[in-house]
């Protein structure tokens, strides 16, 4: 009785503890919405760079996960041809989205944290771009990707950053809504009870990983 008390408990209290740490990010991102575009200094031709390795093909069901202000969710459109979903935890990088996109009824912008996102459907290709360390909770994150994607669907996890640049922005400025990367190996293998590693890099500008779904 006693154990299963304290379980409840602690339960309770990772729960709480949980919530707190989103409404900590959702607030962090809703407070640097409005100059998040100025901020976005890489390049169109560096974006689809990145988003070549998740190799998507005309008719993909394609999710941006942590899109922002929609940076690159146009750019996955181009290639699917049909409808992208774009989700954010921000309520205010999401009604910047859909002002900048109102004209494209095939982009729509989802205003919910991640975690808490069960369509009904599933998705053949996951993007992350520049979103990754802030999904402060790696398991739930790692294990809901998988639950969205079809048998094979790819994950693909890119940053227009290197490790360094990026662990010490974070360090600096937004510590408590950010998780420190390990080296891009040991950050792939944390994905290997769901995910197959396709590709893992990193350099001095950017860093790749690419995972498909076992």
């Amino acid at each position: 009785m006693i154990a299963n008390f304290l379980m409840a408990v602690t339960k309770k209290l990772i729960l709480r503890n949980s919530l707190n740490n989103m409404d900590k990010v959702e607030k962090f991102f809703d407070e640097k919405a409005k100059t998040w575009d100025r901020s976005d200094d890489h390049s169109l031709l560096i974006k689809e760079q990145l988003i070549d390795n998740a190799q998507i093909v005309k008719g993909d069901h394609v999710l941006d996960v942590g899109c922002g202000t929609g940076v690159i969710t146009e750019l996955l459109f181009n290639r699917s041809q049909e409808d992208v979903d774009a989700i954010d935890l921000s309520s205010e990088m999401i009604n910047i989205a859909k002002m900048k996109f109102l004209n494209n009824e095939k982009l729509h912008f989802i205003h919910k944290n991640f975690l808490e996102y069960f369509p009904n459907k599933k998705y053949d290709k996951l993007i992350v771009y520049n979103a990754y360390p802030h999904f402060l909770d790696l398991d739930k994150f790692i294990k809901h990707c998988h639950e969205l994607l079809n048998n094979n669907g790819v994950l693909l996890i890119i940053h227009s950053l290197s490790r360094k640049e990026l662990n010490s922005h974070h360090e600096a400025h937004a510590l408590k809504v950010s998780r420190l990367l390990d080296d891009v190996e040991k950050e792939s293998k944390k994905f290997i009870e769901y995910f197959d590693i396709i590709k893992s890099l990193e350099d001095d500008e950017k860093i790749i990983m690419l995972f498909k779904a076992k």
